[in-house]
Protein backbone atom coordinates (compact mmCIF):
# COMPACT_ATOMS: atom_id res chain seq x y z
CA UNK A 1 0.00 0.00 0.00
CA UNK A 2 1.42 3.37 -1.01
CA UNK A 3 1.50 5.97 1.85
CA UNK A 4 2.36 8.91 -0.40
CA UNK A 5 -0.43 11.44 -1.31
CA UNK A 6 -0.82 12.90 -4.78
CA UNK A 7 0.96 16.16 -5.40
CA UNK A 8 -2.31 18.02 -6.21
CA UNK A 9 -3.89 17.00 -2.92
CA UNK A 10 -0.82 18.08 -1.00
CA UNK A 11 -0.89 21.55 -2.67
CA UNK A 12 -4.53 22.08 -1.83
CA UNK A 13 -3.90 21.04 1.79
CA UNK A 14 -1.03 23.52 2.12
CA UNK A 15 -3.19 26.35 0.67
CA UNK A 16 -6.03 25.64 3.09
CA UNK A 17 -3.64 25.58 6.02
CA UNK A 18 -2.10 28.89 4.93
CA UNK A 19 -5.58 30.48 4.58
CA UNK A 20 -6.62 29.38 8.05
CA UNK A 21 -3.36 30.67 9.43
CA UNK A 22 -3.77 34.12 7.86
CA UNK A 23 -7.43 34.42 8.95
CA UNK A 24 -6.47 33.43 12.49
CA UNK A 25 -3.75 36.10 12.55
CA UNK A 26 -6.17 38.69 11.10
CA UNK A 27 -8.88 37.84 13.63
CA UNK A 28 -6.38 37.98 16.45
CA UNK A 29 -4.95 41.29 15.23
CA UNK A 30 -8.21 43.07 14.43
CA UNK A 31 -10.17 41.47 17.24
CA UNK A 32 -7.43 42.26 19.69
CA UNK A 33 -7.22 45.85 18.51
CA UNK A 34 -11.04 46.24 18.61
CA UNK A 35 -11.26 44.59 22.02
CA UNK A 36 -8.40 46.73 23.29
CA UNK A 37 -9.97 49.91 21.88
CA UNK A 38 -13.41 49.12 23.27
CA UNK A 39 -12.02 48.24 26.67
CA UNK A 40 -10.58 51.76 27.00
CA UNK A 41 -12.76 54.60 28.26
CA UNK A 42 -12.04 56.72 25.19
CA UNK A 43 -13.04 53.83 22.92
CA UNK A 44 -16.30 53.34 24.71
CA UNK A 45 -17.12 57.08 24.50
CA UNK A 46 -16.31 56.98 20.77
CA UNK A 47 -18.61 54.00 20.34
CA UNK A 48 -21.37 55.83 22.20
CA UNK A 49 -20.88 58.88 19.94
CA UNK A 50 -21.15 56.68 16.82
CA UNK A 51 -24.28 55.08 18.25
CA UNK A 52 -25.74 58.53 18.92
CA UNK A 53 -24.95 59.60 15.35
CA UNK A 54 -26.65 56.50 13.92
CA UNK A 55 -29.63 56.99 16.22
CA UNK A 56 -29.88 60.63 15.12
CA UNK A 57 -29.77 59.64 11.45
CA UNK A 58 -32.45 56.98 11.94
CA UNK A 59 -34.61 59.47 13.87
CA UNK A 60 -34.11 62.05 11.11
CA UNK A 61 -35.13 59.55 8.44
CA UNK A 62 -38.23 58.55 10.42
CA UNK A 63 -39.13 62.21 10.99
CA UNK A 64 -38.73 63.03 7.29
CA UNK A 65 -40.90 60.08 6.32
CA UNK A 66 -43.59 61.10 8.82
CA UNK A 67 -43.52 64.71 7.63
CA UNK A 68 -43.75 63.66 3.99
CA UNK A 69 -46.66 61.32 4.72
CA UNK A 70 -48.42 64.07 6.67
CA UNK A 71 -47.98 66.57 3.85
CA UNK A 72 -49.13 63.99 1.31
CA UNK A 73 -52.27 63.45 3.37
CA UNK A 74 -52.84 67.22 3.49
CA UNK A 75 -52.46 67.47 -0.30
CA UNK A 76 -54.78 64.49 -0.78
CA UNK A 77 -57.35 66.41 1.26
CA UNK A 78 -56.65 69.91 -0.13
CA UNK A 79 -56.98 69.23 -3.86
CA UNK A 80 -60.36 67.40 -3.72
CA UNK A 81 -61.64 70.14 -1.37
CA UNK A 82 -60.59 72.84 -3.87
CA UNK A 83 -62.34 70.95 -6.66
CA UNK A 84 -65.50 70.52 -4.57
CA UNK A 85 -65.65 74.22 -3.66
CA UNK A 86 -65.03 75.30 -7.26
CA UNK A 87 -67.63 72.86 -8.65
CA UNK A 88 -70.19 74.20 -6.15
CA UNK A 89 -69.30 77.75 -7.17
CA UNK A 90 -69.86 76.88 -10.85
CA UNK A 91 -73.24 75.26 -10.06
CA UNK A 92 -74.31 78.33 -8.07
CA UNK A 93 -73.24 80.60 -10.94
CA UNK A 94 -75.38 78.69 -13.45
CA UNK A 95 -78.35 78.66 -11.05
CA UNK A 96 -78.10 82.44 -10.69
CA UNK A 97 -77.83 82.99 -14.46
CA UNK A 98 -80.89 80.79 -15.08
CA UNK A 99 -82.80 82.73 -12.45
CA UNK A 100 -81.74 86.02 -14.10
CA UNK A 101 -82.95 84.98 -17.56
CA UNK A 102 -86.28 83.73 -16.15
CA UNK A 103 -86.71 87.10 -14.42
CA UNK A 104 -85.96 89.01 -17.64
CA UNK A 105 -88.32 86.80 -19.68
CA UNK A 106 -91.21 87.31 -17.25
CA UNK A 107 -90.65 91.06 -16.78
CA UNK A 108 -93.52 93.32 -17.73
CA UNK A 109 -91.40 95.13 -20.34
CA UNK A 110 -90.59 91.93 -22.23
CA UNK A 111 -94.02 90.27 -22.01
CA UNK A 112 -95.96 93.42 -22.98
CA UNK A 113 -93.72 94.47 -25.86
CA UNK A 114 -93.24 90.98 -27.34
CA UNK A 115 -97.05 90.69 -27.48
CA UNK A 116 -97.16 93.99 -29.43
CA UNK A 117 -94.36 93.20 -31.90
CA UNK A 118 -96.89 92.14 -34.55
CA UNK A 119 -99.78 94.50 -33.76
CA UNK A 120 -99.26 97.11 -36.43
CA UNK A 121 -98.75 100.69 -35.17
CA UNK A 122 -97.59 99.53 -31.73
CA UNK A 123 -94.76 97.34 -33.07
CA UNK A 124 -92.31 100.21 -33.55
CA UNK A 125 -92.75 101.48 -30.01
CA UNK A 126 -92.56 97.89 -28.72
CA UNK A 127 -89.22 97.39 -30.49
CA UNK A 128 -87.89 100.66 -29.07
CA UNK A 129 -88.89 99.72 -25.51
CA UNK A 130 -87.51 96.21 -25.94
CA UNK A 131 -84.25 97.68 -27.21
CA UNK A 132 -84.04 100.04 -24.24
CA UNK A 133 -84.80 97.37 -21.65
CA UNK A 134 -82.62 94.59 -23.06
CA UNK A 135 -79.74 97.00 -23.71
CA UNK A 136 -79.95 98.06 -20.09
CA UNK A 137 -79.93 94.40 -19.03
CA UNK A 138 -76.91 93.72 -21.26
CA UNK A 139 -75.07 96.71 -19.77
CA UNK A 140 -75.94 95.60 -16.23
CA UNK A 141 -74.86 91.97 -16.79
CA UNK A 142 -71.53 92.11 -18.71
CA UNK A 143 -71.18 88.32 -18.60
CA UNK A 144 -73.77 88.09 -21.41
CA UNK A 145 -72.57 88.61 -24.95
CA UNK A 146 -76.02 89.10 -26.52
CA UNK A 147 -79.75 88.74 -25.81
CA UNK A 148 -82.27 87.66 -28.44
CA UNK A 149 -85.88 86.52 -28.80
CA UNK A 150 -86.99 83.58 -30.95
CA UNK A 151 -90.50 82.66 -31.96
CA UNK A 152 -91.78 79.10 -31.57
CA UNK A 153 -90.46 78.23 -35.06
CA UNK A 154 -86.89 79.21 -34.10
CA UNK A 155 -86.82 82.46 -36.09
CA UNK A 156 -85.00 85.42 -34.50
CA UNK A 157 -87.48 88.26 -33.93
CA UNK A 158 -85.32 90.56 -31.82
CA UNK A 159 -81.60 90.83 -31.04
CA UNK A 160 -79.32 93.09 -28.96
CA UNK A 161 -75.57 92.70 -28.50
CA UNK A 162 -73.15 90.76 -30.74
CA UNK A 163 -74.78 89.22 -33.79
CA UNK A 164 -73.40 85.69 -33.33
CA UNK A 165 -74.02 83.36 -36.29
CA UNK A 166 -76.09 80.55 -34.77
CA UNK A 167 -76.98 77.60 -36.96
CA UNK A 168 -80.59 76.69 -37.74
CA UNK A 169 -80.26 73.43 -35.82
CA UNK A 170 -79.11 75.24 -32.66
CA UNK A 171 -81.91 77.83 -32.96
CA UNK A 172 -84.50 75.11 -33.43
CA UNK A 173 -83.16 73.28 -30.39
CA UNK A 174 -83.20 76.24 -28.00
CA UNK A 175 -86.52 77.64 -29.23
CA UNK A 176 -88.35 74.52 -28.04
CA UNK A 177 -87.47 75.06 -24.38
CA UNK A 178 -90.49 74.31 -22.21
CA UNK A 179 -89.57 76.44 -19.19
CA UNK A 180 -85.90 77.34 -18.87
CA UNK A 181 -82.66 75.49 -19.67
CA UNK A 182 -78.95 75.81 -20.41
CA UNK A 183 -77.74 74.59 -23.82
CA UNK A 184 -74.72 72.45 -24.62
CA UNK A 185 -71.48 74.22 -25.53
CA UNK A 186 -70.99 75.31 -29.16
CA UNK A 187 -67.74 76.39 -30.81
CA UNK A 188 -68.66 79.49 -32.82
CA UNK A 189 -65.89 81.52 -34.42
CA UNK A 190 -62.95 81.02 -32.06
CA UNK A 191 -64.95 80.80 -28.85
CA UNK A 192 -66.97 78.26 -26.90
CA UNK A 193 -70.42 79.71 -26.15
CA UNK A 194 -73.56 78.61 -24.32
CA UNK A 195 -77.14 79.83 -24.34
CA UNK A 196 -79.47 80.16 -21.34
CA UNK A 197 -83.10 80.10 -22.47
CA UNK A 198 -86.48 80.86 -20.87
CA UNK A 199 -90.01 80.65 -22.23
CA UNK A 200 -91.94 83.97 -22.50
CA UNK A 201 -95.58 83.57 -21.48
CA UNK A 202 -98.41 86.01 -20.85
CA UNK A 203 -100.60 86.10 -17.76
CA UNK A 204 -102.78 83.31 -19.21
CA UNK A 205 -99.83 81.01 -19.81
CA UNK A 206 -99.81 81.49 -23.59
CA UNK A 207 -96.38 81.15 -25.20
CA UNK A 208 -95.04 84.34 -26.82
CA UNK A 209 -91.66 82.89 -27.83
CA UNK A 210 -88.46 82.48 -25.86
CA UNK A 211 -85.71 84.77 -24.50
CA UNK A 212 -82.10 83.65 -24.83
CA UNK A 213 -78.88 84.94 -23.25
CA UNK A 214 -75.65 83.97 -25.03
CA UNK A 215 -72.30 84.10 -23.23
CA UNK A 216 -68.72 82.97 -23.73
CA UNK A 217 -67.80 79.95 -21.61
CA UNK A 218 -64.53 81.76 -20.83
CA UNK A 219 -66.41 83.95 -18.29
CA UNK A 220 -66.23 80.94 -15.97
CA UNK A 221 -62.54 81.72 -15.61
CA UNK A 222 -63.38 84.27 -12.90
CA UNK A 223 -64.73 81.40 -10.77
CA UNK A 224 -61.52 79.37 -11.05
CA UNK A 225 -59.48 80.71 -8.17
CA UNK A 226 -58.37 79.43 -4.81
CA UNK A 227 -56.32 81.10 -2.12
CA UNK A 228 -55.11 77.65 -1.05
CA UNK A 229 -53.06 77.23 -4.25
CA UNK A 230 -49.55 78.60 -4.67
CA UNK A 231 -48.21 80.78 -7.48
CA UNK A 232 -47.85 77.80 -9.82
CA UNK A 233 -51.31 76.44 -9.02
CA UNK A 234 -54.06 76.64 -11.63
CA UNK A 235 -57.60 75.43 -12.25
CA UNK A 236 -59.17 74.75 -15.62
CA UNK A 237 -62.20 73.12 -17.21
CA UNK A 238 -61.89 70.45 -19.89
CA UNK A 239 -64.73 69.40 -22.17
CA UNK A 240 -65.73 65.76 -22.69
CA UNK A 241 -63.64 65.52 -25.84
CA UNK A 242 -60.59 66.80 -23.93
CA UNK A 243 -60.51 70.42 -25.17
CA UNK A 244 -59.82 73.36 -22.87
CA UNK A 245 -62.93 75.46 -22.13
CA UNK A 246 -61.44 78.02 -19.76
CA UNK A 247 -58.62 78.29 -17.22
CA UNK A 248 -57.03 80.59 -14.63
CA UNK A 249 -53.96 80.96 -16.85
CA UNK A 250 -53.37 81.28 -20.57
CA UNK A 251 -54.97 78.45 -22.51
CA UNK A 252 -56.20 78.34 -26.10
CA UNK A 253 -59.89 77.46 -26.26
CA UNK A 254 -60.29 74.22 -28.17
CA UNK A 255 -56.69 73.09 -27.55
CA UNK A 256 -56.51 69.50 -26.31
CA UNK A 257 -55.70 68.76 -22.68
CA UNK A 258 -53.63 65.73 -23.63
CA UNK A 259 -54.04 63.61 -20.47
CA UNK A 260 -56.53 60.89 -19.60
CA UNK A 261 -59.66 62.26 -17.93
CA UNK A 262 -61.25 60.51 -14.93
CA UNK A 263 -64.24 58.27 -15.55
CA UNK A 264 -67.68 59.76 -14.73
CA UNK A 265 -68.68 59.39 -11.09
CA UNK A 266 -65.18 58.46 -9.87
CA UNK A 267 -63.90 60.13 -6.72
CA UNK A 268 -61.05 62.62 -7.29
CA UNK A 269 -57.59 61.34 -6.46
CA UNK A 270 -54.26 63.17 -6.33
CA UNK A 271 -51.55 62.11 -8.79
CA UNK A 272 -48.06 63.10 -9.87
CA UNK A 273 -47.49 63.53 -13.60
CA UNK A 274 -45.90 65.72 -16.27
CA UNK A 275 -48.16 68.44 -17.66
CA UNK A 276 -48.40 69.82 -21.20
CA UNK A 277 -45.15 71.85 -20.90
CA UNK A 278 -43.15 69.00 -19.35
CA UNK A 279 -43.37 70.30 -15.77
CA UNK A 280 -43.55 67.84 -12.88
CA UNK A 281 -46.87 68.64 -11.18
CA UNK A 282 -49.31 67.31 -8.60
CA UNK A 283 -52.91 67.34 -9.76
CA UNK A 284 -56.44 66.10 -9.31
CA UNK A 285 -59.59 66.07 -11.41
CA UNK A 286 -63.31 65.55 -10.95
CA UNK A 287 -66.42 65.76 -13.09
CA UNK A 288 -68.78 68.73 -13.21
CA UNK A 289 -72.21 67.29 -12.42
CA UNK A 290 -74.19 69.78 -14.49
CA UNK A 291 -72.32 69.05 -17.74
CA UNK A 292 -70.07 66.34 -19.08
CA UNK A 293 -66.99 68.40 -18.16
CA UNK A 294 -63.94 67.80 -16.03
CA UNK A 295 -62.53 70.26 -13.49
CA UNK A 296 -58.75 69.95 -13.08
CA UNK A 297 -56.42 71.47 -10.46
CA UNK A 298 -52.62 71.42 -10.80
CA UNK A 299 -49.69 72.70 -8.78
CA UNK A 300 -45.97 72.24 -9.39
CA UNK A 301 -44.48 69.37 -7.42
CA UNK A 302 -41.72 71.65 -6.14
CA UNK A 303 -44.15 74.18 -4.71
CA UNK A 304 -46.54 71.55 -3.34
CA UNK A 305 -43.76 69.81 -1.40
CA UNK A 306 -41.71 72.90 -0.60
CA UNK A 307 -42.75 72.84 3.10
CA UNK A 308 -41.48 69.29 3.56
CA UNK A 309 -38.15 70.09 1.85
CA UNK A 310 -37.68 73.11 4.09
CA UNK A 311 -38.61 71.09 7.14
CA UNK A 312 -36.20 68.30 6.15
CA UNK A 313 -33.32 70.76 6.05
CA UNK A 314 -34.35 72.15 9.41
CA UNK A 315 -34.51 68.67 10.95
CA UNK A 316 -31.10 67.80 9.49
CA UNK A 317 -29.59 71.02 10.81
CA UNK A 318 -31.04 70.42 14.28
CA UNK A 319 -29.79 66.82 14.37
CA UNK A 320 -26.30 67.72 13.13
CA UNK A 321 -26.10 70.45 15.76
CA UNK A 322 -27.17 68.01 18.46
CA UNK A 323 -24.54 65.45 17.33
CA UNK A 324 -21.77 68.07 17.32
CA UNK A 325 -22.70 69.32 20.76
CA UNK A 326 -22.93 65.77 22.05
CA UNK A 327 -19.47 64.97 20.62
CA UNK A 328 -17.89 68.01 22.25
CA UNK A 329 -19.49 67.22 25.60
CA UNK A 330 -18.39 63.56 25.37
CA UNK A 331 -14.80 64.54 24.51
CA UNK A 332 -14.59 66.89 27.47
CA UNK A 333 -16.12 64.29 29.77
CA UNK A 334 -13.50 61.80 28.56
CA UNK A 335 -10.71 64.28 29.32
CA UNK A 336 -12.06 65.04 32.78
CA UNK A 337 -12.23 61.31 33.63
CA UNK A 338 -8.92 60.14 32.09
CA UNK A 339 -6.81 63.00 33.47
CA UNK A 340 -6.84 61.83 37.14
CA UNK A 341 -6.19 58.26 35.99
CA UNK A 342 -3.13 59.43 34.06
CA UNK A 343 -1.92 61.27 37.16
CA UNK A 344 -2.11 57.99 39.16
CA UNK A 345 -0.26 56.11 36.41
CA UNK A 346 2.39 58.81 36.31
CA UNK A 347 2.89 58.66 40.07
CA UNK A 348 3.19 54.86 39.95
CA UNK A 349 5.82 55.08 37.19
CA UNK A 350 7.87 57.58 39.16
CA UNK A 351 7.76 55.32 42.21
CA UNK A 352 8.78 52.31 40.12
CA UNK A 353 11.77 54.27 38.84
CA UNK A 354 12.93 54.86 42.40
CA UNK A 355 11.58 58.33 43.11
CA UNK A 356 10.43 58.42 46.68
CA UNK A 357 9.10 61.91 47.25
CA UNK A 358 5.93 61.53 45.23
CA UNK A 359 2.64 62.77 46.45
CA UNK A 360 -0.55 61.92 44.56
CA UNK A 361 -3.82 63.24 45.63
CA UNK A 362 -5.91 60.23 46.39
CA UNK A 363 -9.05 60.50 44.19
CA UNK A 364 -11.05 57.78 42.60
CA UNK A 365 -13.06 58.00 39.42
CA UNK A 366 -16.11 56.78 41.30
CA UNK A 367 -16.00 59.78 43.59
CA UNK A 368 -15.57 62.19 40.66
CA UNK A 369 -18.43 60.58 38.78
CA UNK A 370 -20.61 60.59 41.89
CA UNK A 371 -19.76 64.21 42.59
CA UNK A 372 -20.34 65.12 38.96
CA UNK A 373 -23.64 63.25 39.02
CA UNK A 374 -24.81 64.96 42.18
CA UNK A 375 -23.78 68.37 40.83
CA UNK A 376 -25.45 67.72 37.50
CA UNK A 377 -28.62 66.57 39.22
CA UNK A 378 -28.71 69.70 41.34
CA UNK A 379 -28.14 71.84 38.26
CA UNK A 380 -30.77 69.93 36.30
CA UNK A 381 -33.28 70.22 39.13
CA UNK A 382 -32.62 73.95 39.44
CA UNK A 383 -32.91 74.42 35.67
CA UNK A 384 -36.19 72.49 35.66
CA UNK A 385 -37.60 74.67 38.43
CA UNK A 386 -36.51 77.84 36.62
CA UNK A 387 -37.97 76.60 33.32
CA UNK A 388 -41.26 75.64 35.00
CA UNK A 389 -41.51 79.05 36.64
CA UNK A 390 -40.74 80.76 33.33
CA UNK A 391 -43.34 78.63 31.50
CA UNK A 392 -46.01 79.44 34.12
CA UNK A 393 -45.21 83.13 33.86
CA UNK A 394 -45.39 83.02 30.06
CA UNK A 395 -48.76 81.23 30.12
CA UNK A 396 -50.12 83.86 32.52
CA UNK A 397 -48.94 86.67 30.23
CA UNK A 398 -50.33 84.95 27.13
CA UNK A 399 -53.72 84.41 28.80
CA UNK A 400 -53.83 88.07 29.84
CA UNK A 401 -52.89 89.14 26.29
CA UNK A 402 -55.56 86.86 24.83
CA UNK A 403 -58.25 88.31 27.10
CA UNK A 404 -57.09 91.84 26.26
CA UNK A 405 -57.16 91.16 22.51
CA UNK A 406 -60.62 89.60 22.80
CA UNK A 407 -61.92 92.61 24.74
CA UNK A 408 -60.36 95.00 22.23
CA UNK A 409 -61.93 93.12 19.32
CA UNK A 410 -65.35 93.16 21.00
CA UNK A 411 -65.00 96.88 21.69
CA UNK A 412 -63.96 97.53 18.09
CA UNK A 413 -66.91 95.54 16.74
CA UNK A 414 -69.28 97.41 19.04
CA UNK A 415 -67.84 100.75 17.91
CA UNK A 416 -68.12 99.78 14.26
CA UNK A 417 -71.72 98.64 14.77
CA UNK A 418 -72.61 101.89 16.56
CA UNK A 419 -70.92 103.94 13.86
CA UNK A 420 -72.78 102.02 11.15
CA UNK A 421 -76.12 102.42 12.93
CA UNK A 422 -75.53 106.15 13.35
CA UNK A 423 -75.29 106.69 9.58
CA UNK A 424 -77.74 104.03 8.32
CA UNK A 425 -81.49 104.17 7.82
CA UNK A 426 -82.98 101.26 9.73
CA UNK A 427 -85.67 100.43 7.15
CA UNK A 428 -83.82 100.63 3.81
CA UNK A 429 -80.23 100.09 5.05
CA UNK A 430 -79.23 103.16 3.02
CA UNK A 431 -77.43 106.15 4.42
CA UNK A 432 -79.65 108.36 6.59
CA UNK A 433 -80.42 112.08 6.37
CA UNK A 434 -77.65 113.14 8.78
CA UNK A 435 -74.89 111.26 6.95
CA UNK A 436 -76.13 112.59 3.60
CA UNK A 437 -75.94 116.19 4.83
CA UNK A 438 -72.41 115.65 6.18
CA UNK A 439 -71.31 114.01 2.91
CA UNK A 440 -72.88 116.84 0.88
CA UNK A 441 -70.92 119.37 2.97
CA UNK A 442 -67.68 117.53 2.27
CA UNK A 443 -68.46 117.23 -1.45
CA UNK A 444 -69.26 120.94 -1.73
CA UNK A 445 -65.98 121.79 -0.01
CA UNK A 446 -64.10 119.50 -2.37
CA UNK A 447 -65.65 120.77 -5.63
CA UNK A 448 -65.11 124.38 -4.57
CA UNK A 449 -61.40 123.57 -4.44
CA UNK A 450 -61.18 121.31 -7.52
CA UNK A 451 -63.94 122.95 -9.64
CA UNK A 452 -65.27 119.49 -10.48
CA UNK A 453 -68.97 119.14 -11.35
CA UNK A 454 -71.34 118.22 -8.54
CA UNK A 455 -74.92 117.08 -9.18
CA UNK A 456 -77.85 116.05 -7.00
CA UNK A 457 -80.72 113.66 -7.73
CA UNK A 458 -83.93 113.76 -5.68
CA UNK A 459 -86.26 110.78 -6.10
CA UNK A 460 -89.81 110.69 -4.79
CA UNK A 461 -92.16 107.70 -4.95
CA UNK A 462 -95.39 108.64 -6.75
CA UNK A 463 -98.73 108.23 -4.95
CA UNK A 464 -97.03 106.75 -1.90
CA UNK A 465 -99.74 108.00 0.47
CA UNK A 466 -102.38 106.29 -1.67
CA UNK A 467 -100.35 103.06 -1.56
CA UNK A 468 -100.15 103.27 2.26
CA UNK A 469 -103.86 103.98 2.56
CA UNK A 470 -104.74 101.08 0.26
CA UNK A 471 -102.39 98.34 1.47
CA UNK A 472 -101.19 99.54 4.84
CA UNK A 473 -97.92 100.88 6.20
CA UNK A 474 -96.22 97.45 6.16
CA UNK A 475 -96.75 97.35 2.39
CA UNK A 476 -95.33 100.88 2.16
CA UNK A 477 -92.27 99.78 4.09
CA UNK A 478 -91.86 96.81 1.73
CA UNK A 479 -92.03 99.13 -1.29
CA UNK A 480 -89.46 101.48 0.28
CA UNK A 481 -87.09 98.58 0.79
CA UNK A 482 -87.66 97.32 -2.75
CA UNK A 483 -87.07 100.75 -4.29
CA UNK A 484 -83.91 101.14 -2.19
CA UNK A 485 -82.67 97.76 -3.44
CA UNK A 486 -83.30 98.65 -7.11
CA UNK A 487 -81.59 102.03 -6.74
CA UNK A 488 -78.69 100.48 -4.85
CA UNK A 489 -77.91 98.18 -7.79
CA UNK A 490 -77.49 101.16 -10.12
CA UNK A 491 -75.09 103.31 -8.11
CA UNK A 492 -71.31 103.06 -8.11
CA UNK A 493 -69.12 102.42 -5.10
CA UNK A 494 -68.21 106.11 -4.61
CA UNK A 495 -71.79 107.39 -5.03
CA UNK A 496 -73.79 108.20 -1.90
CA UNK A 497 -77.45 107.11 -1.93
CA UNK A 498 -79.54 108.03 1.10
CA UNK A 499 -83.12 107.93 2.29
CA UNK A 500 -83.72 111.64 2.69
CA UNK A 501 -87.05 111.30 4.47
CA UNK A 502 -90.40 109.55 4.12
CA UNK A 503 -90.67 108.26 0.54
CA UNK A 504 -87.90 110.54 -0.76
CA UNK A 505 -84.36 109.46 -1.70
CA UNK A 506 -81.30 111.55 -2.53
CA UNK A 507 -78.21 110.64 -4.55
CA UNK A 508 -74.90 112.46 -5.06
CA UNK A 509 -73.10 110.74 -7.98
CA UNK A 510 -69.37 111.22 -7.55
CA UNK A 511 -67.69 113.26 -10.32
CA UNK A 512 -70.66 113.04 -12.71
CA UNK A 513 -71.63 115.82 -15.14
CA UNK A 514 -75.20 117.03 -15.47
CA UNK A 515 -75.58 114.94 -18.67
CA UNK A 516 -74.30 111.76 -17.00
CA UNK A 517 -76.48 112.44 -13.97
CA UNK A 518 -79.58 112.94 -16.15
CA UNK A 519 -78.93 109.61 -17.91
CA UNK A 520 -78.49 107.88 -14.54
CA UNK A 521 -81.72 109.41 -13.26
CA UNK A 522 -83.62 108.17 -16.32
CA UNK A 523 -82.13 104.67 -15.88
CA UNK A 524 -83.30 104.68 -12.25
CA UNK A 525 -86.81 105.78 -13.24
CA UNK A 526 -87.06 103.06 -15.90
CA UNK A 527 -85.73 100.40 -13.53
CA UNK A 528 -88.34 101.27 -10.90
CA UNK A 529 -91.21 101.39 -13.38
CA UNK A 530 -90.18 98.03 -14.94
CA UNK A 531 -89.87 96.25 -11.60
CA UNK A 532 -92.81 94.35 -10.15
CA UNK A 533 -93.24 95.01 -6.42
CA UNK A 534 -95.18 92.39 -4.47
CA UNK A 535 -97.06 93.57 -1.38
CA UNK A 536 -99.27 91.85 1.16
CA UNK A 537 -102.97 92.66 0.77
CA UNK A 538 -105.13 90.91 3.37
CA UNK A 539 -102.87 87.87 3.37
CA UNK A 540 -102.48 87.69 -0.45
CA UNK A 541 -99.46 88.86 -2.46
CA UNK A 542 -100.47 91.38 -5.09
CA UNK A 543 -98.39 93.38 -7.55
CA UNK A 544 -98.18 97.11 -6.92
CA UNK A 545 -97.24 99.43 -9.77
CA UNK A 546 -94.60 101.80 -8.47
CA UNK A 547 -93.19 104.82 -10.29
CA UNK A 548 -90.97 107.66 -9.21
CA UNK A 549 -90.56 111.31 -10.07
CA UNK A 550 -86.98 112.53 -10.29
CA UNK A 551 -85.42 115.98 -10.06
CA UNK A 552 -81.82 116.73 -11.13
CA UNK A 553 -79.75 119.85 -10.43
CA UNK A 554 -76.11 120.96 -10.63
CA UNK A 555 -74.22 122.86 -7.91
CA UNK A 556 -73.63 126.54 -8.82
CA UNK A 557 -71.90 127.81 -5.66
CA UNK A 558 -74.94 128.22 -3.40
CA UNK A 559 -75.80 125.23 -1.21
CA UNK A 560 -79.41 126.20 -0.34
CA UNK A 561 -80.10 127.03 -3.97
CA UNK A 562 -78.47 123.74 -4.99
CA UNK A 563 -81.02 121.70 -3.05
CA UNK A 564 -83.91 124.05 -3.97
CA UNK A 565 -83.06 123.62 -7.66
CA UNK A 566 -83.30 119.84 -7.39
CA UNK A 567 -86.54 120.21 -5.41
CA UNK A 568 -88.01 122.49 -8.09
CA UNK A 569 -87.09 119.96 -10.79
CA UNK A 570 -88.76 117.25 -8.72
CA UNK A 571 -91.87 119.39 -8.37
CA UNK A 572 -92.00 119.91 -12.14
CA UNK A 573 -91.76 116.16 -12.61
CA UNK A 574 -94.79 115.76 -10.34
CA UNK A 575 -96.71 118.43 -12.30
CA UNK A 576 -95.79 116.80 -15.63
CA UNK A 577 -97.73 113.70 -14.72
CA UNK A 578 -95.17 111.90 -12.54
CA UNK A 579 -93.02 108.93 -13.61
CA UNK A 580 -90.58 111.25 -15.35
CA UNK A 581 -87.25 113.06 -14.89
CA UNK A 582 -86.87 116.86 -14.89
CA UNK A 583 -83.54 118.69 -14.93
CA UNK A 584 -83.14 122.17 -13.48
CA UNK A 585 -81.12 124.35 -15.83
CA UNK A 586 -77.98 125.73 -14.13
CA UNK A 587 -78.94 129.40 -14.61
CA UNK A 588 -82.66 129.11 -13.96
CA UNK A 589 -84.19 131.84 -11.81
CA UNK A 590 -84.82 130.68 -8.23
CA UNK A 591 -88.44 129.80 -7.55
CA UNK A 592 -89.76 128.95 -4.13
CA UNK A 593 -90.94 125.31 -4.27
CA UNK A 594 -94.58 124.62 -3.66
CA UNK A 595 -95.78 121.95 -1.29
CA UNK A 596 -96.01 118.61 -3.06
CA UNK A 597 -98.78 116.08 -2.65
CA UNK A 598 -98.16 112.35 -2.97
Amino acid sequence: MNDEQPKGSEGRSNAVSAWHGWTAVLRAHVGGRWSQAFNTLAGRITAFILAAVMTSLVTTWASVQSIQMYLQDKINTKFPAILEITATRIDDWYDQRRSDVVTFAQSRSVVTNVRQLHTGPSSKRAKEELTTYLTYVLDSFPQYRSLFILNDRGKAEFWVGDQVPISDAVRQGISTVQSEAVSDIHFIGDRYVQVISSRITDSKGKSLGSLHALFNVSVLGSLLNSERLGVSGELFIVAAEGAYLTATKSRVEGEKYGLELPSPGSSPGVHEYTNYIGEHVVGSARGVDRFDWTLVVEESYEEAFRPVVSLIWKVLAINVTIVLLFSIVAFRMSQSITRPIKELVGGALRISEGETEVMVVQKTSHEEIALLTRTFNRMAARLHRNTQQLSDSRKTVEQANTRLRSQNEELQRANEMLEQLSVTDGLTQLYNHRFFQEHLTREIGRVERTKDPLCLILIDIDNFKHLNDRFGHSAGDSVLRGVAEVLGRLVRENDVLARYGGEEFALVPSGATIEDTSMLAEKMRMSISSTEFSVDSDGDLVTAEVTVSVGVAQYQGDRPEFFNSADRALYRAKENGKDCVCVEEPKAAPVKPKRRKG
